[in-house]
């Protein structure tokens, strides 16, 4: 093994705990000082710098494989059993390794602040996180041994509307953005102080229709699948989406469900004599957002 990214669900925050070898195409990690820097009347450049609040902060990404996301979604959503519903985050080790140089960095008290999702036609359905840490160890290289598991791919995935699998999508992306504060210190600590939010959650996406899909492109700009503008009581629309994904076998291996999703927008692009896509963006409302993984 090369390098790697080991994940684990602390108990409590900022203490390390085992952690599990996940697949990842892509991991970011820096970490800033954020020198504070005395500047005084008595010379030209500053006198000096010291250690400010320790910022840690990265990111990763790679393809969707339901039972290694699920230690993700355990801490993101803040819910150690699934389905998995929104609850207060918790913090997770995360555990980075570089072959060449025989060292593996050690991060703890870590929140996963933005879990994104895209599920395109032609292509693997994909994930990403951003995370930043409380500290961090630098240690020997130790590979883990990852649970074979088969990605999800295009055509494994779907996206039901009001409970009917649809047909005619080219895309769906999700954006989650759980709000925690990676700028939380107090006095007598230069590292982050507790995972703490700051607004409500947000959960947004867009979908993309083929030409030959009307009715939800015109629910999104009229506010019904039937409309011919925006009523006098500008009425918008909404729908309950399911994202769907299942093994090579055709079992269900992962479910989003999205009850009440609002479209806020839509717009197409006419190009010479392209395929006329139909893009429609919405926003999850209502505490019914939920992940299932299968056993």
């Amino acid at each position: 093994m090369v390098n790697y990214i080991k994940v684990g669900n602390e108990s409590v925050f900022g203490t390390h705990v085992s952690t599990t070898g996940i697949n990842v195409s892509d991991i970011s990690v820096d970490v800033d000082r954020s020198l504070l820097v005395e500047e005084n009347i008595d010379n030209y450049i500053a006198s000096t710098a010291y250690g400010g609040p320790l910022k840690i902060n990265g990111s990763f990404e790679g393809n969707i494989r339901p039972k290694q996301l699920e230690l993700i979604l355990k801490a993101f959503m803040g819910d150690a059993t699934g389905p998995y519903t929104f609850g207060v985050p918790t913090s997770m080790s995360i555990d980075i390794g570089e072959e060449l140089m025989n060292q593996e960095m050690d991060c703890v008290g870590c929140g996963i602040s933005k879990l994104s999702m895209t599920f395109a036609a032609k292509e693997f359905a994909t994930f990403s996180c951003d995370w930043f840490a409380k500290n961090y160890s630098l240690t020997t290289f130790s590979e883990p041994t990852i649970t074979a598991e088969d990605p999800a791919v295009f055509y494994n995935a779907s996206l039901s509307i009001g409970g009917t699998p649809s047909t005619e999508i080219k895309e769906v992306t999700i954006e989650m953005d759980r709000k925690l504060d990676d700028d939380n210190f107090v006095l007598g600590d230069y590292t982050i102080h507790r995972l703490a939010r700051t607004g409500v959650t947000s959960v947004t996406g867009t979908i993309t229709f083929a030409e030959t899909s009307f009715d939800e492109y015109r629910r999104a700009i009229t506010g019904t699948t039937s409309g011919t503008a925006v009523d006098a009581n500008n009425t918008v629309g909404s729908a309950a989406l399911t994202i769907t994904c299942t093994t090579m076998a055709g079992v269900t291996s992962l479910t989003l469900s999205l009850p009440v999703s609002v479209y806020g927008k839509g717009g197409k692009k006419i190009s010479k004599v392209s395929e006329i896509e139909k893009v429609v963006d919405f926003t999850a409302t209502g505490s019914g957002v939920t992940f299932t993984v299968a056993a």
